[in-house]
């Protein structure tokens, strides 16, 4: 299997039309997981209707991180996509997606709100962040759903110590180094959580950097004119492995 969806999901109903639209691109090659954190099955009354998913509820709602951390467990996929329940994904998106797995160490998705990700951009991970005025790409692209993991490059307990998934995203990206942009939008985002939608993001940023400054041997990212939540100021230097 090479690409597992996961869509942890709780008391929405956008999770139809997120279905809807996911469902029909299918392959042999891609399987879709819903983890519903409503004991009482809320989704399931939607689930049902896709035969092709594989469904499953929590026995208490244990939150979204803890929901979502779980998912990097889940399936057989060799790359795992978290998807937004409220997010919808584009025509074509994965026959577009499928090709450029194979030896690509981390893909993000290009969407209609991540306008700073070069479309189609193919190389070195260091190469892609000097381009960005927002260096918080670093963990993750805008949203969980614009991305695009190899399963085995995850530390599950990494995220699982603080409950939050910026911590295996953080990991994976330090054992990356390439990295390909999808040539055009794949997904329409619904809500987009700001600021305090992640309570250890400073604390996951500071170790992040200093572990890949010590992996790659290079010097630390400069961020200290750069805001908390948008690093608009931070400067890149020597990250090039």
């Amino acid at each position: 299997m090479k690409l597992t969806i996961y869509i942890p999901t709780f008391n929405r109903p956008d999770i139809e039309p997120c279905l809807a639209s996911i469902v029909p691109q299918l392959t042999p090659d891609v399987e879709i997981i819903v983890s519903d954190n409503d004991p009482n099955g809320y989704a399931e009354q939607f689930v049902k209707n896709f035969p092709q998913v594989q469904y499953s509820k929590r026995l208490k709602n244990i939150d979204g991180d803890p929901n979502i951390l779980r998912g990097i467990t889940q399936g057989v996929g060799e790359y795992i996509w978290v998807f937004g329940d409220d997010d919808t994904m584009l025509p074509g998106a994965i026959e577009m997606l499928l090709p450029m797995l194979d030896g690509v160490d981390r893909v993000i998705h290009w969407t209609a709100s991540s306008g700073e990700v070069n479309a189609g951009f193919s190389g070195k991970i260091c190469d892609y962040m000097n381009e960005l005025k927002d260096k918080s790409i670093l963990v993750a692209s805008t949203t969980i759903t614009s991305n695009v993991w190899r399963r085995d490059a995850m530390d599950f307990g990494l995220g699982l110590a603080k409950l939050d998934t910026r911590y295996p995203l953080a990991w994976a990206s330090l054992r990356m180094e390439t990295i390909k942009v999808m040539p055009a939008p794949t997904l329409t985002i619904g809500a987009i959580y700001r600021n305090n939608a992640f309570s250890y993001f400073q604390t996951v940023m500071d170790e992040y950097l200093q572990a890949w400054s010590l992996a790659v041997g290079a010097n630390l990212i400069d961020l200290n004119h750069a805001d908390k939540w948008n690093f608009v100021s931070a400067s890149l230097r020597e990250i090039c492995i």
